[in-house]
C-alpha cells in the first residue's frame, strides 16, 4: 500500500511520501468541520451568535434559513440523539 501522493504536472509526476495522520490530526478534523459550518451559517443569517450563545435565526418559519436550518437541528434535538451527537 502506497502511503503518499504524486504530485506534477500532466507529463512529469514525482511519489511524495505522506505520514500517518497521528490520533491528534484525526480528532482535529470533526472539530475544522464543525467550526467550518458553524461559520458558514452564521455568515448566511440562519444561525445567531451573541457573547455566550448561538441559537436558530428563525427556525419556526418558512424563511430559507429556517429551512436550511431544521434537517440539521432536528436530530440533534431529539433526546433519544443527544449521546450519539456529541463530537469526540
Amino acid at each position: 500500500m502506497l502511503d503518499g501522493v504524486y504530485l506534477g504536472t500532466e507529463t512529469l509526476s514525482v511519489f511524495v511520501e505522506v505520514l500517518l495522520p497521528t490520533d491528534e490530526d484525526v480528532r482535529a478534523v470533526p472539530h475544522k468541520i464543525i467550526g467550518r459550518i458553524l461559520t458558514a451559517v452564521t455568515r448566511r443569517g440562519a444561525l445567531v451568535e451573541e457573547q455566550d450563545s448561538m441559537y436558530v435565526a428563525d427556525d419556526e418559519g418558512d424563511s430559507d434559513n429556517a429551512r436550511m436550518m431544521r434537517p440539521l437541528h432536528a436530530p440533534v434535538a431529539s433526546p433519544s440523539n443527544r449521546e450519539s451527537a456529541r463530537c469526540c
